[in-house]
């Protein structure tokens, strides 16, 4: 290839061995092939490619496959012609040609629209140039004399003033150093030159970019590029960096690039990314970059008409995972069905699939007559389902194709075609025996197929086929089916030995272990270490049933394997009831812990689910879950489900609040057929039951002869559930309601009456709860408490009327006036509330215009486990860890208000133990990047609240002047 790339003449000669290359097994080859045609003369190059199109190379599974480049080079250009001549006569070509007109066709479509609607990128906020370097001065002497201290010995014989030269700790190293950074002087630092620049960047954050560029220009052993890796400007604007380099004649090349593939806020980088589509192009292809390709992607106003077509067939043939992003991403076009129904016909089965899912999820009735085409002839089960899946989408009447009898025709051959179809470890015979709406059985062949299909497909989430099937059948049936099974796999999922093989196991190795200390401590007894000889020690004292208890609880601790593999069992959960779904869901996340996986096969499956109950976990994982990918994905199908809905997110979580199974008139009625009994929730959200004597009790009594035995046990089972239920939205409401006073959260009147106040369970919060109402006519604002009797109080006990019209926020001692808070706190004494939290105490800090972090509280002294203790319980996780799991912060999200809070200290190892520490400031963040975010563009309520959190941290020790060198990071 290098050869006639070389030769300067056209290649009309070699056209017949140039054209073969095109499909030749490595890529690059092909590419190089494909752009070495544009020198062979038309003639010899249509008549090769013609030859090449027609024969046996491209018939072939492999040359098919590898004709994608050379199909979208012929299609762009004059040889446009020959693709419709190959596809006449070669039948596996029609395909792949009509995909490429349907990728063309809806590139057009999208251009058109893109000249209607030209993108406008938002103006640069450039870096400034002339930035002082103070702080980083004080971080550098604070982390030189660290060094400095750690080498002294007062006993030794070499001063502190020589080790402090030898370090480089000096006025003159460090002014000298300062002078570069701020651009007073250049050259290369003797600090630089004896520190990496990765070290200085880890201990010296308050280096700008600008700074790092200035100490790096000159210093030909450095790369300079790192520079741009550090800095606490680094997630600027990358064509404000651009504009940097430029201002010290640095060449841009791919340095910019590698800064946007590793850090940055897409919110801010899709500017840049606009301006290079090449390289989000060049990020679409490669493994390491997608993801991160597809961020940036979901930033921009709209998608860019020149990666349609490589958008388009990833939409189809990528992993799943990224398959349902991308095809998020394209189908907010109305066009995009123009891409999706040629690949009905593509010859991979898993394409064609994943084509009629898209399909499913657009649901366009212009797809009809494609599918129905595409149904009468596709051969594999799992497609036929999904085409099924998507036909009713669509608005298709499946009535005769999921007749009884159709259905239980193609159970037959599917089973036939393979007999052991379906999870080998799943109890067939132990299934439930269920019935169509009818009544009329269903045959277990039938239920074993559904099984096996839901199983091929591998998708958690049932609302298509599986729940159409389920829709099939008698619905008591239904729900006791999807649950048997939904239950069978967690339970495979979760299976541990038995006690009899863990104590097998135990015996063995515990009596090993036994003896090898036994023979151990011969030898270490003579050892030199003391360490080794007391470990020695111990192990010999220890006797054998330690030994043998301590192996026995790490076997029973292990799994004995994974249902991952059969994960699309789950799609039945669509049919479970959704309490049971929601009550497995929550003890499996709390019993198994850091299993990423299974977990989000268990959120997909809530999504489907829909029921309230199920919605609420989905809800609680979004909001508070530590893991933060997980949290995400649940934030996305939390959003997906208001969408479909037509509400907010917000609305969604309002409108699925559990009852916990009491009724309208805030009672939990229970039934043992011949008597009642009635609970009550109490203060504490526990529930107090009566019965027909008047009498209280904390539990259900035990039946008598005359009470119905069925109704016993579902009252029995129906007051543990409520009781659960009651306990997580205690927990799950209250925090919503502390997030929606921080945020300025609105209700109108309506609303709250309904979905918060007339609420069988939440009345029980908003009474303990300051309201105000800011009327629609901008008149004075109303400030008030609802009562349980259900009436609404001022301040001055006198019952208030509120208009029809107005927001109803959660009051906040920041916004109403300060007489107006030692009244209400007067008011919630009087009256012996106990208030759901606290709304009056946090003050808000005086802060200046465009300030972007607090400091103020920064020095007092205290420990790392302390600092950990106040952050969890005020709803902080720890933040990321650094070289050796050394962590600077701890972070809370903020879901409504799309921040991120950081309350920052001088740092503590994930695993050495209680170190000193300091406080060291408040910041809040766009999103989950790094951003600052300016104080004055925060509520009032969450900057205050989130200055309390702040100040409960430095409430912890007093103010140290010398805080900087007590907290030591060696």
């Amino acid at each position: 290839m290098l050869l006639l790339a070389g030769l300067d003449m056209d290649l009309g000669p070699v056209a017949h061995l140039l054209v073969p290359l095109t499909l030749e097994e490595k890529r690059t080859t092909r590419l190089q092939a494909i752009d070495l045609l544009g020198r062979v003369p038309d003639t010899p190059r249509r008549e090769a490619l013609a030859e090449l199109l027609s024969g046996k190379a491209i018939r072939s599974k492999a040359g098919f496959q590898r004709s994608t480049d050379l199909l979208d080079h012929l299609a762009e250009g004059a040889d446009d012609d020959l693709l419709d001549v190959a596809a006449e006569k070669n039948p596996v070509l029609a395909v792949a040609v009509e995909q490429l007109r349907a990728r063309a066709a809806f590139s057009r479509w999208a251009s058109e629209e893109s000249e209607q609607a030209p993108v406008v990128l938002p103006e640069v906020e450039h870096i400034a140039l002339d930035q002082p370097a103070d702080a980083a001065r004080q971080q550098l002497w604070r982390i030189l004399n660290r060094l400095v201290d750690d080498a002294w010995d007062p006993q030794g014989a070499e001063s502190r003033e020589e080790i402090a030269a030898r370090y480089l700790a000096t006025e003159q190293d460090v002014e000298a150093f300062i002078a570069v950074a701020e651009g007073r002087s250049t050259g290369v630092p003797a600090i630089l030159r004896k520190y990496r620049l990765g070290w200085l960047g880890s201990f010296v954050p308050s280096l700008s970019v600008v700074h790092l560029l200035r100490l790096t220009a000159d210093e030909p052993s450095t790369r300079w590029r790192d520079a741009l890796s550090w800095g606490e400007d680094a997630d600027a604007d990358p064509r404000a960096i651009e504009a940097v380099l430029r201002h010290f004649n640095l060449p841009i090349d791919g340095a910019v690039r590698d800064v946007v593939w590793r850090t940055g806020d897409p919110v801010i980088l899709w500017p840049w990314a606009w301006e290079h589509l090449d390289d989000l192009a060049e990020g679409l292809d490669s493994s390491e970059k997608v993801l991160r390709a597809l961020d940036i992607l979901e930033a921009f106003p709209r998608l860019p008409v020149d990666l349609l077509p490589r958008l388009a067939r990833m939409a189809v043939t990528a992993s799943p995972r990224l398959r349902r992003r991308v095809q998020r991403l394209l189908s907010v076009s109305p066009a995009a069905p123009i891409l999706a129904e040629p690949m009905l016909k593509d010859p991979s089965a898993e394409v064609r699939r994943s084509a009629a899912e898209w399909i499913a999820a657009q649901a366009p009735q212009r797809s009809l007559d494609p599918l129905r085409a595409a149904y009468a002839t596709e051969e594999d089960a799992a497609t036929r389902a999904s085409m099924l899946k998507a036909m009713r989408a669509c608005g298709e009447d499946l009535t005769e194709l999921l007749s009884p009898g159709r259905l239980q025709q193609e159970a037959a051959e599917g089973l036939e075609a393979d007999p052991a179809a379906g999870p080998d470890w799943l109890d067939w015979d132990g299934l439930p025996t269920v019935r169509w709406r009818d009544g009329a059985p269903v045959s277990s062949l039938v239920i074993r197929w559904w099984v096996s299909l839901a199983v091929i497909m591998k998708d958690p989430d049932g609302r298509g086929l599986i729940g159409l099937y389920l829709s099939l059948l008698d619905p008591h049936d239904a729900r006791r089916l999807a649950l048997h099974l939904v239950r069978a796999w967690a339970a495979r999922d979760t299976a541990h030995p038995s006690p009899e093989q863990s104590l097998a196991h135990a015996q063995d190795i515990g009596l090993k272990r036994y003896q090898y200390f036994q023979r151990y401590w011969t030898s270490a007894a003579q050892s030199d270490d003391p360490e080794e000889r007391e470990r020695a020690r111990q192990g010999l004292a220890r006797p054998l049933e330690s030994y043998v208890k301590q192996i026995y609880d790490e076997h029973q601790g292990t799994y004995l394997g994974s249902a991952m593999a059969d994960k699309g069992l789950m799609a039945f959960a669509v049919g479970a009831d959704g309490g049971e779904l929601a009550s497995l869901t929550h003890s499996y996340m709390r019993s198994h812990r850091n299993r990423r996986p299974q977990y989000e096969v268990l959120i997909r499956a809530l999504r489907a689910n829909g029921q309230d109950p199920a919605l609420q976990v989905l809800i609680g994982v979004a909001q508070r879950h530590k893991m933060a990918s997980l949290q995400k994905t649940a934030r996305e199908l939390v959003d997906e489900v208001a969408v479909e809905r037509g509400w907010s997110a917000e609305q969604l979580e309002d409108r699925t609040v559990p009852t916990a199974g009491f009724g309208s008139d805030g009672l939990l009625h229970l039934s043992y057929g011949a008597r009642s009994f009635t609970g009550r929730l109490t203060a504490d959200f526990k529930i107090a039951l009566t019965g027909p004597d008047g009498k209280t009790r904390a539990s259900l009594p035990a039946p008598r002869a005359d009470d119905d035995a069925d109704a016993v046990k579902a009252a029995k089972k129906q007051l543990t559930a409520s009781r659960k239920e009651a306990k997580n939205v205690l927990s799950l409401q209250s925090s919503r309601l502390y997030e929606a006073m921080c945020v300025r959260r609105g209700w109108s009147p309506v609303e709250w009456r309904d979905l918060l106040l007339a609420h069988p369970l939440m009345r029980h919060l908003v009474t303990r709860v300051i309201w105000q109402l800011d009327p629609a006519d901008g008149g004075e604002s109303i400030v008030f408490r609802p009562t349980p009797e259900g009436d609404l109080l001022g301040v001055d006990d006198a019952v208030v009327d509120l208009p029809g019209q107005g927001e109803i926020t959660v009051a906040h001692g920041t916004i109403i006036w300060p007489d107006a808070v030692a009244a209400w706190r007067e008011h919630l004494a009087d009256y012996e509330v106990e208030p759901l939290f606290d709304q009056l105490s946090a003050l808000a800090p005086v802060i200046t215009p465009g300030q972007q972090r607090l400091t103020d509280l920064r020095g007092h002294m205290t420990d790392a486990y302390s600092v950990r203790n106040v952050a969890s319980q005020r709803g902080y996780r720890r933040g990321g860890t650094e070289d050796g799991g050394w962590f600077t912060e701890y972070l809370r999200t903020i879901p409504a208000a799309g921040l991120t809070v950081a309350l920052t200290f001088t740092g503590a190892f994930v695993s050495w133990g209680n170190n000193p520490c300091a406080t060291d400031s408040l910041e809040l963040r766009r999103g989950t990047g790094r951003r600052l975010v300016a104080l004055d563009e925060v509520p009032t309520p969450l900057l205050a609240e989130c200055y309390a959190d702040y100040a409960a941290l430095a409430a912890l020790g007093a103010y140290d002047p010398d805080w900087e060198d007590r907290t030591r990071l060696f």
